[in-house]
């Protein structure tokens, strides 16, 4: 068990070799009703070059802000400014837990409530268009965010967002029960089956099933191996019954005609955790035109921790959509 790490004050950035951060940023904290801290970080657009927007990152479970400091440079090259966050339970923000591994949430309107809270904080007075970039669970959350708060953002591009989990070879269906039964005695707070077993300092390239470049796998394991607080392990039943709630919200009739911002959606085509099937769905139910799925051809599910061909499918996507984007803006 890792513990809970008493030095709290401490907020990077965390930099290293094969991992730099862009220039110009500054961290901070961003405090919460219930005490809990949020780890944020801001760039400004880069002088001298034309300001095109800003992006807010929300980063997938298990993830950091450190782990964006390539995205985040290109998207300064590309004339944004950007926003960062370390997610409740991730990174330097607090976790719930005595043991930092467990991946814990008392409820995913938390979540949403914490990106409320940084946009109205970070993102009012940011240059135009103001967008969102979400992966996995981090897409989870800005689409949920979307449904909720309508008008605040002018679009969002989402990195294979969690919409469904996949459970094989168990059946979702038994997962969901074995998950509100497990809440429903207590064990909320446990892992989930196998979790304690699961130690992110030790993975191997050779067995990971998230991305196909192993440069990009072991920046992210050296980013670890430097500061060992930042890893994250296996989610508890209580994340886990969550989770199913709030994709069983995301897909639904009466939700999904909340949204009012136009997204893009890059999915993995080899994606081994989450479901496909379940991002085109969502899109089929946005109002006519509010959305579009592009599909990355055998990639695995951290598409900008991909290869460079794999990456700069996103990015082409990326600039169309944004393009498009403006467009409709000005009109």
């Amino acid at each position: 068990m890792l513990k809970e790490n008493t030095q709290a004050t401490y907020i990077g950035p965390i930099a290293t070799d094969d991992n730099p951060m862009p220039r110009g940023g500054r961290f901070a904290w961003l405090d919460r009703p219930d005490s809990t801290q949020l780890r944020y970080a801001v760039w400004e657009p880069l002088a001298g070059k034309e300001v095109e927007g800003t992006i807010l990152i929300v980063p997938g479970r298990t993830e950091v802000i450190e782990k964006y400091f390539e995205v985040i440079g290109e998207l300064l090259d590309r004339g944004f400014g950007v926003v960062a966050l370390d997610i409740r339970g991730q990174g330097l923000s607090t976790r719930p837990l005595a043991d930092r591994l467990k991946g814990h949430v008392r409820t995913f309107q938390d979540y949403v409530d914490d990106l409320a809270a940084l946009i109205d904080l970070e993102m009012k007075e940011c240059p135009a268009p103001r967008l969102m970039i979400g992966h996995s669970l981090g897409g989870h959350i800005v689409i949920r965010y979307l449904g909720t708060h309508p008008t605040e953002m002018d679009g969002a591009i989402l990195s294979a967002p969690m919409l469904s989990i996949r459970t094989r070879p168990i059946p979702g269906f038994v997962v969901q029960m074995i998950s509100f039964f497990a809440g429903l005695f207590g064990k909320k707070k446990e892992y989930v089956p196998g979790g304690e077993k699961q130690d992110p300092l030790r993975e191997q390239f050779s067995e990971n099933i998230v991305t196909h470049d192993e440069r990009r796998f072991q920046r992210q394991l050296n980013l670890l191996h430097s500061h060992p607080e930042l890893a994250l392990g296996a989610p508890t039943f209580g994340w886990l019954g969550e989770a199913f709630k709030s994709m069983r919200l995301l897909l639904s009739t009466q939700f999904l005609r909340n949204i009012e911002r136009r997204l893009l959606i890059v999915a993995a085509g080899d994606d081994k955790l989450v479901g496909l099937k379940a991002q085109k769905k969502f899109v089929e139910g946005l109002p006519q035109g509010f959305g579009r799925v592009a599909v990355v051809d055998n990639a695995f599910h951290e598409i900008l921790m991909e290869t460079d061909a794999k990456r700069s499918i996103f990015w082409d996507q990326f600039e169309r959509f944004v393009t498009s984007l403006k467009v409709s803006l000005e009109q």
